[in-house]
């Protein structure tokens, strides 16, 4: 089976624009990182936390007892 990029004709026009250069890149985005100005938040951080807490849920021990006090009167003869 062929991959998808053999399947399908090729459908860009544009011609290759050069070489690759990794490093000419990253200075570029680095730079124009630099130059954008930081926008300011809407909302304000705060270490407030909102919400309840979530706890992990208690089993019920006296409904667990029960059960375990009739299923023990079964077996003993």
């Amino acid at each position: 089976m062929l991959p998808a990029g053999f399947r399908q004709r090729d459908q860009t026009k544009k011609t290759p624009t050069g070489d690759y250069d990794r490093d000419a890149l990253q200075d570029y985005l680095e730079k124009s990182a630099l130059e954008l100005e930081d926008r300011e938040d809407l909302v304000p951080f705060t270490r407030e936390k909102k919400g309840r807490r979530s706890f992990p849920r208690r089993r019920d021990r006296s409904l667990s007892a029960s059960r375990s006090r009739w299923s023990r009167s079964w077996r003993r003869p």
